[in-house]
């Protein structure tokens, strides 16, 4: 039976739906909508349509603000019945994770930015090595279509009507763009869910080629980081993964291309290691720093329009923090807390972010830049319900232990 008739199975739409709940990633509103949809059963007309050979209704083209970049970024979306059910399909091709090697942490089961770390971090020498990290450029919207149905058919050997289905996917080049229908020269298509999957295929004999040689090398969909031991060996595989990139019609992103000497600090998912030791990035500091000045700034625009207090914004500021850094009002347990916290050897980074953060809170306040700020004592932020990083890190490695030792 083909993964396709699955799709009308209740039982799986039940527990996608729980799993989705546990993970604490929707917003109430859109757990409900997901809710009736499966209550109400509407994935059986398209699941049907699908079974006889339908394709689906044209993706919508859509140009997304980069944050902090005058660039945008092209995503695409199908209606809202197609994107459950793609989901859906999505969630059911973890069966096809074994097809991939043990150096590809993307959208896998058990993988993910922690092993990711974990798995380079525990090679003893890697102090010591030479490192190349690189990006590449719009990867899910630039592969070739031609190859990327030939390699998904060498994953997907079990299942020829999935494939035909995909395949009907990909070579759709017609899309919906400021209302009008346009050619367009789409790839995987960022931003439609299977295009996860689809982009740990298209590069997998890379992948398989840095496994079978037993070097150090690590992909996160986009992302990649290789070590060698020597300058000679690490300019050789730089020249391999070029070569492989211009293969499958690839470019890297000049910006994200970094070399580093042994004992200097090298970064990779959003973290920095150095010397043993394993910090939060700077560049991921960085980013939040202006996440949180855009909110700030946004807070005071709304507060100057409804005739609010200072103090409503502040409330409304540490409320969005406490989200940012949390999984989501009913979830406790901070997002840093399961991602960065048990990797991370030290709170350096997470001092300058509560520093960063207390100041803003304090601006806020008063609106001004002013040593009087701090008359807004620190224990009447924390009344507020302030979560600083810091005491968090150190409550979860005090559980932690307390695990070990139990």
């Amino acid at each position: 039976m083909s993964i396709l008739n699955s799709l009308s199975e209740k039982i799986l739409w039940d527990e996608f739906y729980q799993k989705k709940e546990a993970q604490g990633n929707l917003h109430p509103s859109e757990l409900k909508a997901l809710s009736e949809y499966i209550s109400e059963e509407r994935y059986k007309p398209l699941v049907e349509s699908i079974l006889a050979g339908q394709p689906l209704s044209l993706p919508t083209r859509h140009l997304i603000n980069k944050v902090g970049k005058s660039k945008k970024r092209v995503v695409y979306t199908y209606n809202q019945d197609e994107n459950y059910v793609l989901k859906l399909l999505t969630h059911l091709l973890y069966r096809y994770d074994d097809a991939f090697p043990d150096n590809l942490y993307s959208f896998r089961r058990h993988f993910g930015v922690r092993r990711a770390f974990s798995d380079l971090t525990a090679r003893k020498a890697i102090s010591r090595m030479y490192s190349y990290k690189v990006d590449i450029q719009n990867y899910f919207n630039s592969g070739d279509i031609d190859l990327c149905i030939s390699e998904m058919k060498d994953v997907i050997t079990d299942d020829p009507l999935l494939v035909q289905f995909i395949e009907m996917l990909l070579r759709e080049d017609r899309v919906i763009y400021n209302g009008e229908v346009i050619s367009d020269r789409h790839g995987m298509m960022a931003g439609v869910p299977i295009s996860s999957f689809l982009a740990n295929v298209y590069l997998r004999r890379m992948d398989q080629y840095f496994e079978e040689k037993d070097i150090p090398y690590a992909r996160y969909s986009d992302d990649i980081l290789v070590f060698a031991t020597d300058p000679e060996k690490l300019s050789q595989y730089v020249q391999i993964i070029k070569t492989f990139l211009r293969d499958y019609g690839l470019t890297i992103n000049p910006e994200k291309e970094v070399c580093t000497r042994p004992g200097e600090a090298w970064t990779f998912l959003g973290l920095q290691y150095k010397g043993g030791v394993i910090d939060i990035a700077p560049v991921s500091v960085k980013k939040v720093k202006a996440k949180f000045r855009r909110k700030a700034r946004a807070l005071l625009r709304w507060k100057r329009k409804k005739g609010l207090q200072n103090i409503h914004v502040v409330k409304a500021f540490i409320h969005y923090i406490n989200r940012f850094f949390c999984c989501n009002d009913d979830h406790e347990e901070m997002t840093w807390t399961r991602w960065y916290f048990p990797l991370i050897t030290t709170d350096k980074s997470l001092k300058v972010l509560d520093q960063y953060t207390l100041e803003l809170i304090r601006y806020l306040m008063t609106e001004k830049h002013q040593k009087s700020n701090y008359n807004f004592r620190y224990d009447a932020i924390k009344a507020l319900g302030y979560q600083p990083l810091v005491t968090a890190y150190y409550r979860e490695r005090k559980k932690h232990e307390k695990q070990k030792n139990d």
